[in-house]
């Protein structure tokens, strides 16, 4: 192997690293935020939330019944975005399409302003009459 083939082998971006690093940010991260919120609490308490539930503690039931299911939501939200611009490109066969570039936010906002000037927002959450 010429010194060319070695020194090209060895720059290369090295994916599995950086998914790793990832991911552990992301725990991390998601583990900050567990404990983050109008009471703190502490990295213990949320590792015990975690790993030893007790429905007796307050801040352990903080961490389960409020703050998990948030987090869970932020990150099924992200998810979901990722996927969303993922099809969006794929679909168009363009890797630097973006929603600003296609005009999409021109059409969301024309939804949106017609379905208010036409009424039919009233339509959708209207509950059933009581009979």
């Amino acid at each position: 192997m010429s010194v060319a083939i070695l020194l090209s082998a060895r720059r290369r971006p090295r994916p599995r690293l950086a998914l790793l690093l990832l991911t552990l940010l992301l725990i991390a991260a998601s583990l900050v935020h567990l404990g983050l919120g109008a009471r703190w609490i502490a990295p213990q308490t949320v590792l015990r939330a975690l790993l030893e539930y007790d429905p007796r503690n307050f801040e352990q039931r903080i961490i389960i019944d409020l703050r998990l299911v948030r987090l869970a939501a932020a990150l099924l939200t992200g998810a979901a975005l990722g996927v969303a611009g993922l099809l969006l490109q794929t679909v168009i066969r363009n890797p630097l399409g973006e929603p600003h570039i296609l005009g999409l936010n021109a059409g969301a906002s024309l939804a949106v302003v017609a379905t208010s000037a036409l009424g039919l927002s009233c339509l959708l959450y209207t509950s059933p009459s009581p009979r």
